[in-house]
């Protein structure tokens, strides 16, 4: 039997993994990322984990599949990023790698590996169409459409975190913001006065916490809805931090989509959390690996 390395790689820590084609992981291996590492810190601490995996087993590896947090053109080259990541704008990853372990290597989007992964190994996997919003320190998303994903003329599509919505903590800005600018993780806690998780916000009853809650389950109820609205997907899945809520949080959510669904769109509609936990951006990087070598 054939296995392969998963990296996911994002913009705390490196995490690596060596699995089979059912999805099932063998070993792991994880190093964290610091505010001062340069490109050059970066791009070993990806090659250590690399080696390590292909080192550390007997088993015969076929190829190395990424999900890494940023934009990542075809041909490997990370285009933006909004973390520690940034630090490797412009470096053809793909290629470094390859080069190293001398290894056919497959990178993709998190969101669109997180997406595919929940399509292929997750309690989703019946549906036909699936749109995977990872809602943590801001918004990423993948649609995958018959367990591929959807790419778009320049790659990319499906991609909801561009959009800007009109929704403002105060009604004297006069600029939209894009979406996971008002409730992603990282904005809603900078947005609130106290230290505290998003997701603890999202559920306070303190009335400064209810105006920011409010704002940003509008604006997130919006964006869905204009998804639902013109791609109809079967089902909605969040992943991520922030998406560690209570039920009752996806039901304000539900219920504010409501507003601006179509109305028979909306009886079918899915809204779920996610069912890999943390090993989605593995498995949807490993499933790139097998299908393409």
């Amino acid at each position: 039997m054939e296995y392969v390395i998963a990296l996911d790689i994002g913009g705390t820590k490196i995490e690596g993994a060596i699995i089979s084609q059912k999805g099932a992981i063998s070993h792991t291996k994880k190093i964290y990322l610091h505010k001062n590492d340069d490109k050059n810190k970066v791009l070993n601490h990806i090659l250590y984990v690399s080696q390590f995996l292909k080192h550390v087993t007997t088993y015969p590896i076929k190829s190395i599949g990424i999900s890494f947090s940023g934009i990542i053109n075809s041909k490997g080259v990370l285009i933006s990023q909004g973390n520690k990541l940034d630090v490797l704008n412009g470096v053809n990853i793909k290629s470094v790698i390859q080069k190293k372990l001398n290894l056919p290597v497959f990178i993709e989007n998190d969101a669109n590996c997180f997406a595919l992964a929940e399509s292929i190994y997750g309690k989703y996997k019946d549906a036909k169409s699936l749109l995977g919003v990872i809602w943590g320190t801001n918004i990423g998303s993948g649609l995958i459409i018959n367990k591929q994903i959807f790419e778009g003329a320049q790659g990319g599509a499906g991609e909801i975190g561009r959009i800007k919505v009109p929704f403002y903590l105060n009604q004297n800005q006069k600029n939209h913001y894009q979406i996971g600018h008002i409730c992603g993780g990282k904005y809603i806690e900078h947005n609130y006065s106290k230290d505290l998780d998003a997701s603890k916000i999202l559920v306070s009853k303190d009335a400064e916490a209810k105006k920011i809650s409010k704002v940003a389950i509008s604006s997130f109820a919006w964006v869905l809805s204009s998804v639902v609205n013109t791609l109809n997907p079967e089902v909605i899945v969040l992943g991520g931090g922030v998406s560690n809520v209570p039920k009752s949080v996806y039901t304000l959510i539900k219920k504010e989509m409501k507003k601006y669904c179509d109305p028979y769109l909306y009886k079918s509609l899915k809204l779920e959390k996610y069912s890999l936990r943390n090993d989605a951006g593995l498995l949807g990087a490993a499933y790139l690996a097998y299908k393409y070598t």
